[in-house]
């Protein structure tokens, strides 16, 4: 069954329906459903447009369920997501779904998510953030995403707060595969994943200016159980900074390169690394970006990423 959604829409999803947007929509309350929480066979058609919540100051997420979203951005006039819950602008918080080419411009609270609340087992592909991340948050998933959760060429262009990161908040695992950072990092955040994080970072990159124990692909004290392959940083290294890895580094690390210059020595990771933290001979820096030096340390240059370029 399909359905148009206009501003007529009663905002009811029903399971196994496939839903059409006509045109831009202001909404102040968020849909609703009763179908599964997972598996409800919805399809969400933005058709590129936009919907704008307005005068919501405890938005909850569009999606109660889980949905299969394309081609819809979201922004926000006069409202907010409920700290109390840790939602995502388009999701609810512990829901997972499916998000390709849609964005988010709206600010985004501690631990919330541009795309998916907290502990989301989601996927998102060619998604982008542009709304201020707040401490603990992530432009596109929220914190304590999970194993399961994966963004694919997914990218942030807002500033990173203290422990949040620019596609994945604080404490998640997860994988992230082709995804960028462009944005300013504070202290203890990560360009990709925020601190304590748990996941793999695979062929991603940060231009963004990085802070104190931060780390331009991972933020500071991740779980050890952390993969970082085949990424880079030209971004500026801040004091106890990190190139790929913040503070307190460990996991495993390789074929990565940092051309970041700031921190004494431009370094791969931040201070005070664990003591079975071990740089590869397959990781390097430089003090400025070299072609030589990024053909020698990355497996795959030049990285060609959406809306970048190549550098």
């Amino acid at each position: 069954m399909a359905v148009n959604v206009d501003a007529t829409f009663n905002g009811v999803l029903v399971e196994g329906t496939t839903y059409n947007l006509l045109g831009n929509l202001d909404l102040s309350a968020a849909f609703t459903s009763d179908a599964p929480t997972v598996g409800s066979n919805i399809v969400f058609n933005g058709n590129g447009f936009v919907i704008t919540v307005v005068d919501n100051m405890s938005w909850p997420g569009l999606f109660p369920c889980d949905v299969a979203v394309n081609n819809l951005g979201m922004e926000s006039s006069n409202s907010s997501l409920d700290t109390h819950l840790y939602p995502g602008w388009f999701f609810r918080s512990y829901i997972g779904g499916t998000a390709t080419n849609c964005y988010n411009k709206g600010a985004i609270d501690t631990w919330c998510g541009g795309i998916f609340g907290q502990h989301s087992d989601g996927t998102a592909i060619r998604c982008y953030n542009n709304g201020t991340i707040s401490d603990g948050g992530g432009g596109i998933f929220g914190a304590i995403a999970k194993s399961q959760a994966t963004a694919t060429y997914c990218y942030n262009t807002a500033s990173i707060g203290d422990g949040a990161g620019g596609i994945y908040g604080r404490s998640s695992s997860g994988t992230a595969t082709n995804c960028y950072n462009m944005a300013a990092i504070r202290s203890g955040g990560g360009g990709i994943f925020g601190e304590s994080f748990g996941g793999k970072a695979i062929n991603c990159y940060n231009r963004g200016a990085i802070g104190p124990t931060a780390g331009g692909i991972i933020g500071s004290s991740p779980t050890g159980n952390n993969i970082v392959t085949n990424c880079y940083n030209t971004g500026s290294i801040t004091s106890s900074g990190g190139g790929i890895i913040g503070s307190v580094a460990k996991g495993t690390i390789s074929h990565c390169y940092n051309a970041g210059t700031g921190r004494s020595g431009e370094e791969i990771v931040g201070a005070n690394p664990t003591i079975n933290m071990t740089i590869p001979f397959t990781c390097g820096s430089t003090s400025s970006w070299i072609d030589q030096s990024a053909c020698f340390y990355l497996t795959d240059y030049p990285l060609t990423f959406p809306g970048s370029g190549t550098v």
